[in-house]
Order: structure tokens, then sequence, then C-alpha cells
């Protein structure tokens, strides 16, 4: 694996939000030497910026298709423009009233406004406490062929031997030819009218405007090549005139945008305005059948700054928003350190994708071929991958002809990459490129190097290890992110049709997970794995048990002592001393029944019967020393002691009063004095003896 530096933009800290904007020196020389009254081309790069690291996490985690992730980074780049922009762009319109400021134009793909505005106004705009960074508007340069041809009209010559070397055609037999893909460059244009790629221009059915990015706006109905070198190029990705098999993916459709070697537009604020318009060219974030697969391009800085950064935000969410990027590595070998900015980047292993030329035979590395290592750091290895560069016959205005460059091997790396588009419609950026990257077939000294990379790409082997690595699991069913429908290609377990399982997951991909299988309470064991009670996570099998009165470990018994007989709540465990008997638990209330009701070990005294007569105080036992004293005993109306504990005392109680009622019952007879022996006039004829009642 190459090594790589993670480099960084260059940031200035500031000592407060209201410090100065960052001014490129290149910028501040011109303004040095501009006339007062001339405009003078800036880029203009706000502070506040989208974390696309973050964003990018976030979409990777939720496994989005390709379509949502468009969205995702479309919308949400142009919402924060037109969000933080508001500020800025009312003082430049305020300032192009009075005449300081030409035009100024808005960019949501990185958040920055192209500015053309005469000297002085460059003082004011680094105050404004929104701006960060103010770059001169660099002239982009053309990766020119080494060696141009004359123009051929000769017919069919099959298929080109730089395309057959990449088992493109093997792909063609499975089908895979780019249909239904779109691919576009930065480039000088196409001639819209040649045969081999006239026929697939996407504006033959959709509107012009998003298949043909014309700033220079001198062809706006059909497109142009303003210097036949897009023709070339495109050709090579796409191009087929009958048998005449020039292109690499000749079912793909193609848009374009001509802001390289353009007089007045090749410069660098054009091009991020192409790669806005690349990735996506309707402007309406919820649609993906215009945004191409991938953009070529031929083009880079040569001289300073090496490892220039300006374009790095613009590269990255073009293929964040699902349109790959490559750039040809440049023609200025053989020495090493010689590729152009922005194809020398190495903030990844695929950013930036760089592609050198092969000879003929696809053996040896062509003399002008750009060399590694990065200027960058001056140690990663670049480029990443090479494809034929030299003596490449493709389509040019007019006819065909045979050119020499890294611009005539990049679109081959580019067509690749449409082919496996079509083949996995949901795969990342980073996927494709590293499906081609990792298969390329070594060429040179043994494993990567600063001449070839890692070598030849083999389209074919990309193809099988990006099947291979979409059923990882080998149950049959692709991944998600390969355009299949196996929402977890990790688990043969899992994939449409699958039946449930007990394992917590959604085994039939149908976006549900059982509810038996899901752990509710967090124990670690579902419904589904024994646990009896998934709303508590002290309830769950393998536990022992404890004294709570729910079966803890899930077996379907509990201890004997746990058991709650009478049914008042509590176990004898749990301190119930007497579990036959539902008034007796820990903190039930004493009932005068002589049991310790509340389990405390301790029988009331006025509930204890202490002298055996069947009664306790509390049951109204009125001498508890005294067995007969209690309620129902025999009054005795003689001994002055309320005996049935009713508080009436001998003749006041009315079963004393019975016993002197003047009844003939009554009398004691040996007192009579009367013939019938019932002299009831008198207290002394009454049976108690004493006469008390007072009858």
């Amino acid at each position: 694996m190459k090594r790589f530096l993670l480099l960084l933009l260059l940031i200035v800290i500031f000592a407060s939000p209201a410090a100065a904007a960052w001014v490129d020196p290149v910028l501040q020389d011109r303004l040095a030497v501009a006339d007062s009254d001339e405009y003078v081309n800036a880029f203009v790069v706000l502070r506040d910026r989208v974390d696309l690291a973050n964003l990018k996490a976030q979409l990777a985690v939720e496994r989005l298709s390709w379509a949502r992730r468009h969205f995702e980074v479309v919308s949400t780049y142009q919402d924060h423009a037109a969000t933080t922009q508001v500020a800025l762009r009312k003082m430049l319109a305020d300032y192009q009233a009075r005449g300081l400021v030409k035009s100024f134009h808005p960019f949501w793909i990185t958040n920055a406004i192209a500015v053309t505005a005469k000297p002085e106004f460059f003082d004011l705009l680094a105050k404004q406490p929104d701006v960060g960074f103010i770059y001169y508007d660099y002239e982009l340069e053309l990766i020119r062929p080494v060696r141009t041809s004359d123009v051929d009209v000769t017919g069919s010559r099959g298929v080109e031997p730089g395309i057959a070397i990449t088992n493109a055609p093997a792909l063609w037999a499975l089908g895979i030819d780019g249909t239904g893909v779109i691919v576009s460059h930065l480039d000088t244009g196409v001639d819209g009218t040649h045969p081999a790629l006239a026929p697939r221009w996407r504006g033959q059915h959709a509107p012009v405007a998003q298949t043909w990015y014309d700033p220079a706006g001198q062809h706006p109905n059909l497109p142009f090549d303003y210097m036949g070198h897009g023709t070339h190029t495109m050709g090579t990705m796409c191009g087929r005139d009958g048998d005449n098999q020039i292109g690499m993916a000749p079912g793909a459709e193609w848009i374009t945008a001509a802001v390289i070697d353009v007089p007045g537009v090749d410069i660098y604020t054009q091009a991020v305005a192409a790669f806005e318009w690349s990735a996506d060219p309707d402007g309406d974030p919820n649609t993906t059948d215009d945004v191409p697969a991938v953009s070529s391009n031929s083009w880079g800085i040569s001289g300073f700054p090496h490892c220039d950064s300006t374009f790095w935000e613009a590269i990255d969410v073009t293929e964040a928003a699902g349109v790959a990027v490559v750039f040809a590595a440049g023609n200025e070998g053989p020495f090493g350190r010689t590729l152009r900015s922005p194809a020398d980047r190495i903030a990844t292993e695929f950013n930036t994708f760089s592609v050198g030329a092969l000879l003929q035979g696809g053996e040896q590395i062509a003399g002008f071929s750009s060399r590694g290592p990065s200027r960058c750091d001056n140690v990663t290895i670049k480029p990443e991958v090479t494809a034929v560069g030299k003596d490449v016959r493709s389509s040019i205005p007019g006819g065909y002809g045979n050119d020499d460059g890294t611009s005539m091997a990049c679109p081959h790396v580019a067509g690749a990459i449409a082919l496996l588009r079509q083949a996995f419609p949901s795969a990342t950026v980073d996927d494709l490129k590293s499906a081609l990257y990792y298969t390329a077939v070594d060429l040179g000294a043994l494993g990567e190097d600063n001449t070839y990379g890692r070598g030849r790409i083999d389209v074919l082997a990309a193809y099988n290890s990006l099947l291979d690595a979409c059923d990882r699991d080998g149950d049959g069913h692709q991944a998600i992110s390969c355009g299949g429908d196996d929402c977890d290609d990790l688990d043969p377990n899992t994939y449409p049709g699958a039946p449930e399982i007990c394992d917590g997951k959604d085994n039939n991909c149908d976006g549900v997970v059982p509810d038996n299988e899901i752990d509710h309470d967090g124990d670690g064991y579902s419904a589904c794995q024994g646990d009896c009670n998934d709303d508590n996570p002290n309830v769950h099998p393998g536990l022992w048990e404890v004294c709570d009165g729910v079966d803890t470990n899930c077996d379907g018994k509990m201890l004997p002592e746990e058991v709650d007989h009478d049914g008042d709540g509590f176990g004898p465990c749990q301190g119930d001393c007497n579990d036959n008997d539902p008034t007796i638990y820990p903190g039930a209330p004493e009932l005068c029944d002589g049991k310790d009701n509340n389990c405390d070990g301790v029988v009331p005294y006025d509930e204890i019967d202490h002298d055996g007569d069947g009664y306790s105080i509390c049951q109204g036992d009125c001498d508890d020393g005294n067995p007969f004293i209690h309620p129902g005993a025999v009054e005795d109306c003689t001994d002055y002691i309320d005996n049935n504990c009713n508080g009436l005392i001998d003749g006041d109680d009315p079963a004393c009063q019975s016993a002197d009622d003047d009844t003939s019952a009554d009398d004691d007879t040996s007192t009579d004095d009367d013939a019938a022996g019932d002299d009831d006039s008198s207290s002394a004829d009454d049976d108690n003896g004493n006469g008390g009642c007072g009858c």
C-alpha cells in the first residue's frame, strides 16, 4: 500500500473573528502592478465551511443509495452557501453599483465567490469577518499532446489495442458497455457532429444546458471543440462508429464542459464552475439521471504553486456527489516529481487519482509520462495507475488521429469507471477507483513505484473484485452499495426472503427486527433467547435465583421459599412467617387473633390469652389474669366483680336482675307466709337471699 501523508489545506489561525483574510501572494503582486481602474479576477473563500469528512462518514454509516448520497451532499452544500453568503453577496452588490466591483459569481460546491474588482476593493474585502482566503484566479494549462497526427478519414480498424489490453471487450460480452451511464470531461469541448460521438450526446434528448457547458458562449446549441483535444479524449471514453471501436464505454452518453484552452475562459474559477455543473447538471439535487459517473481531466498547473490546494474541495464534493474525478499525470517526464497540480495531491490513496502513459503494447512507460513522487511531500508514490497513452487513435474534428500523451491515457481509466458504474450502480467513487487500483497489472519494478504506480488497469479484474466484494458473505445476494438487495453483506443469514432467526437482526431485509428479537431491557437477552421478562434487566437466563418472588433465571421455577402460597405478595424467603395465612406477612397490620401478623417475631401482649380462658385483652377480657372473668362468663351477683366483662357489676348487671324478679318460681317457700307460698310482697322471700334487688 502506498505511503501518504495527510496534508491540510492552508489554514491561517486568526487572533479573532475580525482578523484579516489570507491573501494569495500572487494576487498581492498582481494588485501591486495593476492600474487603479483595472479589474482583477480573484477567488474569495469564506471561513464557514461544511465538514465534508463528517458528512461522508454519516452517509457511510447509513449505507445510502447513490441517489440519496447525491441529494444529501448537494443539498447540504447548496443550503450552506445560501445561508452563509448573504452578507458578502449584499456587500458585493452594493460595491458593484458603485463601480468598484465589475461582477461576482457565488459557488456552492465550495463556499466561495468569484470576484472581479478594482485593486482598492480588495483591501476592504480582506477585512470582512466572513472572508477567510482570497486567491488569484490562475490560468489553467492544457496537458497538450506530445505528438498529434494528421486527420485520417479511413474506415474501420476494429478495437483499438489500448482498449483491448484493458480487457474492456470481456465486459462488453457480458452486456456491460456503459449503457445507462453518462461520462464527462473538463476539456476543450467536443465536436458534436462527429459520427463516433454525435448519436450519444445526451443533448439529443435532454436540455442543452445540462449537457454542454460553454462559458465562452459562442456555440450555445451544439457542442464545439475549440482546439480539437476534447474530441480525442471523449472518443477514447465512449466513441464508436460502426466497427470502428475507439471507446472504452461505447454504450455511454456524454456531456462536456469547454473550460480548458478556451480564450478568456481557461481560468481557475471556470474550472470550479465546471465541477459544480458536473456534480449536478440540472441544478436539482433530487435527480441523478443527469449526473455523470466520471469526469476526465487532462489539464493542470505545471509550475507554481506545487501541491496547490485550491481545487481540492471542489473535487472532493464532486466525488461525494457521485462523480469520480481522474487526472492525467502530465507530460513532463521522464524526470521525477513532475506531476502537475492537482494530479499530485496525496490526501488519500485515491485523491487525486492520476494516470500515467504506456507505450503501445502496454508494457513499457512512455518517456514523456510524468513521474512521482508527489511534490506535496517528495515521498508519496505517484501516479496511481497507467494506461496506453502512446499512438492512441481516436476521434478528432474531421475524422480520426493518433496522439501521444497522458491526456490519451487518462480517458481509458475514465471509460473503465463508466463500465464499472453500470455494473455496480450504487458503488461509491472510492469503491470504483480502489477496484482499478488494487487489481492493476504490476509493471516495472516489483510493487508500486513512481513510474507505473500500481500498474496497468485491468477493468475485468476490477469488475471481478467488485463482484466478490459485493457478495462477501456468499449468500448469493449483492450488497446494497453494489446495487443489490442484501442489507448486511457480512452475514450469510441476512438477505431478502431469509427466515428470521433469533439473532436481533433484520434477517429478511424487510426493514423490521421482530419485537421478540429485540433486547428491550438491555440485559443481553431477548424474548426469543429465553428472557421471560424483557422489561426487567434483573431477569434473564443464567442468573442466580434471588429472593424476589419472580423466576429470575427464567427456568420456569422458583425456589420453594420464593413461592407465595397464600397470595399476600410475600414468600417465606421474603419474611412471610406464615405463608398459609394471607393476613400474615412483613408489614401487615396486627389483628386481634393471637398471631404475629407483621412477622416481627412478637405477638402483642393484648392479643395473648394469659389466663387460658379463651379470651385476650383485645378480645374484651377485662381481667386476663383470672380464667373466670371474660366475655360470656357467668356473672356472680354477690362478688362485686364484673365477671362477664360487660362493664356492669352484680345488681347492675341484667344477669343479676333476672334473679330477683318476684315470680313464684323465684320464691323461697321456707319464708312464705301465705297459703300459696309466694309471698311476693316480701323481698325476704326471694331466692337470692338478700333482697338486694329492691323488687
